[in-house]
């Protein structure tokens, strides 16, 4: 029997030229724009440029915030994701605060859009949100929802990544959170600001 499924196996396999040469004529430029679409691109190397060890700052509400953190970055699955594992602790006045959190980034090429998937230590959800560039090729807005829960109590299941790659020694992650009537809350909104922490001065 397991001879019988391997045999079968291979007489599929080496049909899958003859159907893409014969076949499937007409679907040649799709296939390969799979293909192709499948492969990274440009935006996955700029991406792959935040690899490394970070300084981790915050601000809420636009305002620096009593926080200090250390985070590390690596590309996956043929530099196709990055990967950001960060963790940090507040100060006094925050209450001594330890969080940790990952950052999976990446970039769709089928559908010209980024994907930042957020797991972090205040739940065990995940949000995701996707989007394309609104502003260049340097800073992207990336909406998405939190069909879950009710962020922070302040009654808004949506909200929003902000990427912003200022060089490859620096960037940020900013989330921005929506109510219910669809109004943004800036007060509220924090952003992690990414510092290399080999950077050399010039």
């Amino acid at each position: 029997m397991k001879f019988r499924s391997f045999l079968m196996v291979a007489m599929i396999a080496t049909q899958v030229p003859i159907l893409y040469s014969q076949v499937l004529p007409d679907q040649r430029p799709r296939i390969q724009s799979r293909r192709t679409a499948a492969q990274p691109g440009k935006e996955h190397e700029q991406l792959k440029q935040l690899a490394g060890s970070w300084k981790v700052a915050m601000t809420v509400g636009g305002k620096p915030f009593d926080y200090q953190g250390n985070a590390t970055a690596e590309t996956i699955l043929g530099d196709r994701f990055l990967v950001i594992d960060g963790d940090g602790m507040t100060g006094k006045q925050a209450g001594n605060h330890r969080s940790a959190y990952r950052f999976t980034i990446g970039f769709d090429r089928w559908d010209g859009e980024y994907v930042i998937i957020l797991l972090d230590t205040s739940g065990t959800h995940q949000i995701t949100a996707r989007g394309a560039h609104t502003d260049g090729q340097i800073r992207t807005r990336v909406p998405g929802d939190d069909p879950n829960r009710k962020m922070g109590g302040y009654g808004t299941r949506k909200l929003g990544f902000d990427l912003d790659i200022v060089s490859h020694d620096e960037f940020s992650i900013g989330t921005i959170l929506v109510d219910g009537t669809e109004k943004q809350l800036p007060n509220i909104s924090f952003r992690y600001i990414f510092q290399r922490a080999n950077a050399t001065a010039d």
